[in-house]
């Protein structure tokens, strides 16, 4: 079916989140599974969910899970013509295994067509090398209250779900990965004109003005992987050439650091929340390295800010940077080594901002054994937060469950979570 003259994008944070896709991949486990129990809780009524199970088996598991919490409002059953439940599972043939992305997020964007309940799935070069299997699995769905088809695919252009936003008029999309695009043939203009084909539609012009958030601060970049690289000197070239590709995926997506809130200030600015590194947390005392990977940070989020003002109110958000540490071997020893450093993004949260109604779902990073030290000073971060949602008129509800093993895996709430479909968008 051609793409309806009504398709609009899913927007960031605007309308009723409807439909709501998350990904049941081979690795999930307890920490997935309470994550979306608790989704299925918090989310409001009008809030369904798609649950892909990467295998029957993945599915089976679920569903025994689901029982353990007396939750029964789901289905296996697509040819459902009227009301659909809570949640519906959907897994692959019992003989088709397929390295499916855990990131529902990155792996395609969606049009929605409200008029004729119609979800289509674009794909980009990214998506198209990397996580096509979620959309080949997903196109033809038609569930009655949903269906989904496939969209116009942009091979030319590397791009993760992500890493784009919008808000207002404003496509903004982060520009560590978009760099990777140009050549003789993509420059800068043409990758615009990618990004407005990508989002808009020849009836509705939505989105005017793209910015490429990072590129004035891209410098900045290498002077925080340096911060980062010398705590764990000496260290070997694979050791180093493994935390500086991690350092700079770790904020290679807008969202893990940037949050649009879908409201804007009386002078008509949109507000979006921009992390500010306040604490870097290890297992042991406060070091003079760990003050500079800290202050390296800001000053590339500092960056950021400047290059965004002009056109929104920004607000900085106080996260946390974690210290991970892997399990190795030392003369028939098992000891515990530093690893890496991730970034405790309490911007990957879940936005839905609908008239009058403001709410949003916040990972609760406060949740693990390993960082009870930090109690204390978890929580405060956490209040501090809420209290910045909650002065937007914001109604705030954190998802308990212990979101570490992902954000040291570059994702969290927003990751894990992609908007099939949202209400009208308010007036």
């Amino acid at each position: 079916m051609s793409m309806s003259a009504a398709a609009k994008p899913v927007m960031s944070a605007n309308g009723r989140i409807e439909w709501l896709l998350m990904v049941c991949s081979e690795d999930a486990g307890a920490a997935f599974f309470q994550i979306v129990v608790e989704l299925l809780q918090k989310m409001p009524p009008h809030t369904r969910f798609i649950l892909y199970c990467t295998s029957v088996e993945k599915r089976l598991a679920l569903k025994t899970f689901f029982n353990t919490r007396d939750f029964s409002d789901f289905s296996e059953d697509f040819a459902l013509a009227g009301h659909a439940p809570k949640c519906l599972l959907l897994a692959p043939p019992v003989d088709e295994y397929r390295s499916y992305p855990k990131w529902a997020r990155d792996a395609f964007f969606v049009k929605w067509s409200p008029d004729i309940q119609i979800a289509s799935l674009q794909e980009t070069k990214r998506t198209r090398e990397n996580d096509s299997f979620l959309a080949e699995a997903l196109e033809g769905l038609d569930i009655g209250a949903l269906k989904i088809n496939q969209g116009p695919d942009f091979p030319d252009l590397i791009l993760a779900g992500g890493n784009a936003l919008l808000v207002e008029h404003y496509i903004l999309v982060g520009f560590e990965e978009v760099k990777q695009n140009l050549d003789e043939k993509n420059n800068e203009e043409t990758i615009v004109l990618q990004l407005k084909n990508l989002f808009n539609t020849s009836a509705d012009e939505v989105f005017r003005e793209v910015l490429l958030a990072g590129r004035t601060a891209s410098g900045k970049m290498q002077v925080f992987i340096n911060a980062v690289l010398a705590y764990f000197s000496p260290a070997t070239r694979a050791e180093i050439e493994s935390r500086t590709k991690f350092t700079r995926s770790m904020l290679g997506h807008l969202d893990m650091f940037l949050t649009v809130t879908g409201v804007s200030t009386e002078q008509g600015k949109p507000v979006l929340f921009l992390a500010h590194g306040a604490a870097v947390f290890t297992l042991g005392n406060t070091s003079e390295q760990e003050k500079n990977i800290r202050t390296a940070l800001n000053d590339w989020f500092d960056m950021i800010e400047s290059e965004l003002a002009a056109h929104f109110e920004v607000r900085r958000n106080p996260v946390p940077l974690f210290l991970s540490c892997k399990s190795v071997e030392d003369s028939g020893v098992w000891i515990a080594k530093p690893d890496q450093f991730y970034l405790g993004s309490y911007n990957n949260c879940l936005v839905e901002t609908s008239g009058p109604s403001r709410k949003v779902w916040l990972p609760k990073l406060s949740i693990n054994r390993e960082f009870g030290i930090h109690q204390k000073h978890l929580k405060k971060l956490e209040k501090e937060n809420q209290k910045m949602w909650e002065a937007l008129g914001f109604s705030v509800q954190f998802i308990e469950a212990d979101f570490h093993p992902f954000l040291n895996s570059l994702g969290a709430l927003h990751c894990m979570t992609k908007e099939l479909a949202r209400g009208e968008y308010p007036s």
